[in-house]
């Protein structure tokens, strides 16, 4: 996967292992308003050997629940166990793969399980979603399967003492495009329930590079230049929390720091962070399994002062 996403998304060392340790800095008060319990991440291990095994203590974990009629429509739930008065928050969190490739949850692999066990650390509830990919199903599809997978979290967490009117969208390289995409552009009605988005390591400028030129089905640049998740950002305000690796491609390197110069420009300046890790690595180290912590921290404090 990760040697895919590093063709995908621009030239990259791919160094794993190659993390510090970084800071467990929740902030215990606002996480709890938040409907969140107070945990610290574990020291950053190598990765697979010491990932948990299932069944996975304190959780409950339905697959490949279908949502819609295609194929790709499955998702992963995972709910905490352990009852509680507040309602949880739910995070739903969208795969990269260029928009053409890429997977919820590979049996033998803990990409991107680790997303779902630091959420559930937290208290909240995790949803992971496969979607329909490009070429079979171009833009907006993938938006549009993000937008069921809400709908269906809405009329389903409440049943596991979730919040469904407190949801946070999490994507990683092109899935942080389809989230930004979703909740921010002017053809998709605005959700209510989405209180935040947590972009990681993404395209923002379609003018930039190649890659989203075919899924976008357009080239010239005032009809890219629209649809780039960083234009439609700009004039949005709903709360953003944008970063990437320090080892990143190239392109997002260059990308997400400019992303948010342009949204600081319009004054709706995102929360931003820079983590240890190449393209691939920065997702599978959420939760401190895989590498450094840092993002996965940050996007805590995020959620947890978000109202």
């Amino acid at each position: 996967m990760s040697g895919l996403l590093g063709k995908l998304w621009g030239k990259t060392a791919m160094k794993r292992g190659r993390f510090g340790l970084g800071l467990a800095v929740a902030a215990a008060a606002s996480l709890a308003a938040a409907g969140f319990v107070a945990a610290q991440n574990p020291r950053p291990t190598t990765g697979l050997a010491d990932f948990p095994k299932e069944p996975y203590a304190g959780v409950t974990v339905m697959r490949d629940v279908v949502y819609g009629p295609d194929a790709k429509h499955r998702l992963d739930f995972f709910a905490v166990t352990a009852p509680r008065r507040a309602p949880r928050t739910t995070v739903i969190f969208v795969h990269g793969g260029a928009y053409r490739g890429g997977d919820k949850h590979a049996p033998g692999n803990f990409d991107y399980e680790n997303i779902m066990l630091w959420a559930r650390r937290a208290g909240m509830i995790g949803i992971n979603m496969n979607y329909r990919l490009f070429e079979g199903a171009g833009f907006p599809a993938q938006e549009q399967d993000l937008g069921t997978v809400v709908q269906w979290a809405k009329a389903n967490v409440g049943k596991y003492g979730g919040d469904p009117n407190r949801i946070f969208l999490f994507g990683h390289s092109s899935g942080a495009a389809v989230v930004a995409n979703y909740a921010t552009m002017p053809q998709f009605k605005r959700e209510p329930a989405i209180r935040g988005l947590i972009l990681l390591s993404s395209i923002m400028d379609n003018n930039y590079y190649d890659k989203p030129w075919a899924y976008y089905g357009a080239t010239d640049k005032k009809t890219l230049e629209a649809l780039s998740p960083q234009t439609n950002l700009a004039k949005s305000r709903i709360p953003v929390l944008m970063g990437h690796g320090d080892n990143d491609s190239v392109t997002v390197l260059a990308q997400m720091p400019a992303a948010r110069a342009k949204l600081c420009a319009a004054g709706r300046c995102p929360d931003f962070a820079v983590t240890q890790g190449d393209h691939a690595g920065v997702a599978h180290a959420i939760g401190g399994w895989g590498g450094d912590p840092t993002f996965g921290n940050r996007a805590l404090e995020f959620i947890g002062k978000t109202p």
